[in-house]
Formats: structure tokens, C-alpha cells, sequence
């Protein structure tokens, strides 16, 4: 895919390992394979953070492809257009100051976070758009927070169309929200795995903490989130064991965690 400019190191995190590094973008990316990544070969549910943070203390990104996600086509797709933006750049640039502002449906919204966000489709009950010859070409979404209740917004979703960069387009969107709806607090999650947050510095947000990583379970075929497989949500698979893990374990999927968040807030000053 990308001419064969990658090489295997294991000189730049000693004694660790870089499946593929791009040393002239400070770039490697990572691919885990579903069985040897889970915690039936890895007891450190850190291990994928850890990894991540070390390469970044050396001024190194880590991108990480887990095999459930190389599975999905959809999301294959994503991801090299993203690779392929981080060695070669963006097959077009735009000026965000050459952008109208407009709100956003969340159909319309939907539909162009399924194409060109990681994440896909959100919850959001605000969402603006940047318009280049009336076409959306970058979007910011906000809902109320999932997770920490003292927040009065999170920053939900924020993207361009995949092959796009707009410049100064992420700074002029929250602007508008600042002006738009004056939050007094807004926080945002940032996977370490395939982002290093910096544009949330630019957007006067500071890191708050580093989230402990994630998990979902896989058989393969089927990845189900933590969520999924609460015990009270196995009722059905009572029988296997006694927790979800033995559970899980049991019905023949693995458990596999990814690097975790960074943690940014914005707050009125």
C-alpha cells in the first residue's frame, strides 16, 4: 500500500518492537493480531498504552490496528486513507476562512461521520458544519457528557472528509460554538491509538488525565462492547461461569483492550 517505505524496528522503543516505521514522519504503526494482542498472551491490560506513550516520550506516533478492526472493510478503508494523509499529505487542502459556518443535520451529519470518522455515527443535539461551494467538508459535534455528569458538553465528534484537510477548520467551528452557546465546561476523548490530540491544544483545552484502556470481546466473527457483556446482560450463559470473564471465555471469545483516551477539558475563563 504505501511502496514499501516501512521498516520493522526494534531499536527506537528497545527492547519493544515497531511492527512498521516511517522514520521520516516519526510514524509507526502497529497491527495486532486479535489472539496474540488478547489477555490470553498479554496480562497487562496497559500494554498497548504503555507502548503508545513510550514512542510518543520519544516524539514517535504509534497507530494502532487491531485484526476485528482490519476486519471491517468500512473501517479498513478509514483507516488507510488516514495512513496514506499521515506519509503523503492530503490530496486537497482548504482554507477554513473560505468556509461558510452552517448547523447541521443529524441525518446529514450521520451519513458523513459514517464516511469519514472512525467512530461513525453519534448521539449528538449539536452539530455544525464548515460548507466549501456548499459542500460539507468538516464537521464538529457536541452532546451532553456520557460519562462525567460535571461537564456541561462534551465534544463529540469533530472531522473532514477523509481525503480533505481544512485548514483552521477545527479552530473556527469551536469558535463558533464558544460564541454560540457559551459553555462553561466541555470535555473530549482523544484514542490514543490512532490520534495524538494536539488539535485539542490548539482549541484551548488542556489534558486532563489518561483514561484506562477499553476493551471488547471477539470470537471472530462477532465484537461485543463491555457494555454487551455485563453479567446481568449473559443471563442466558449462566451455566458457563460465574463472571463475565469465565463467561466470555467460555463461549469462545477473547478479550482484548486498546490503548485507552487522553482526557481534554475546555474551561470558561
Amino acid at each position: 500500500l504505501f511502496d514499501n517505505i516501512f521498516v520493522k524496528t526494534r531499536t527506537i522503543i528497545a527492547p519493544q518492537e515497531i511492527d512498521l516505521y516511517y522514520d521520516e514522519k516519526k510514524f509507526g504503526i502497529e497491527f495486532n493480531g486479535t489472539y496474540w494482542h488478547s489477555l490470553k498472551r498479554i496480562d497487562d491490560i496497559k500494554y498497548h498504552q504503555k507502548k503508545s506513550l513510550l514512542a510518543e516520550s520519544k516524539g514517535i506516533q504509534l497507530y494502532h490496528i487491531f485484526e476485528y478492526e482490519w476486519a471491517n472493510e468500512s473501517l479498513r478503508n478509514k483507516m488507510i486513507q488516514q495512513i496514506h494523509n499521515k506519509i503523503y499529505g492530503y490530496d486537497k487542502t482548504i482554507g477554513a476562512r473560505k468556509c461558510s459556518i452552517q448547523e447541521v443535520s443529524s441525518k446529514e451529519a450521520n451519513q458523513f461521520l459514517e464516511e469519514n470518522h472512525l467512530q461513525g455515527r453519534d448521539n449528538s443535539c449539536y452539530r455544525i458544519g464548515l460548507f466549501f461551494n456548499s459542500e460539507l467538508v468538516s464537521l464538529m459535534t457536541f452532546s451532553k457528557p456520557r460519562f462525567n455528569k460535571k461537564f456541561e458538553w462534551e465534544l463529540s465528534r469533530y472531522c473532514s472528509r477523509l481525503d480533505c484537510q481544512v485548514a483552521g477548520g477545527a479552530s473556527k467551528l469551536f469558535k463558533h460554538f464558544i460564541e454560540v452557546k457559551d459553555p462553561s465546561s466541555v470535555i473530549s476523548y482523544c484514542n490514543i491509538g490512532k490520534a495524538t490530540g494536539g488539535v485539542y491544544e490548539q482549541l484551548g483545552f488542556t489534558l486532563d488525565h489518561i483514561a484506562e484502556p477499553n476493551y471488547i470481546w471477539t470470537n471472530g466473527a462477532e465484537i461485543l462492547s463491555r457494555y454487551q457483556t455485563q453479567k446481568h446482560k449473559l443471563t442466558e450463559y449462566y451455566h458457563l461461569g460465574n463472571t463475565e470473564d469465565q463467561i466470555m471465555t467460555n463461549r469462545g471469545f477473547l478479550k482484548i483492550y486498546d490503548c485507552g483516551n487522553k482526557v481534554f477539558v475546555y474551561i470558561k475563563k
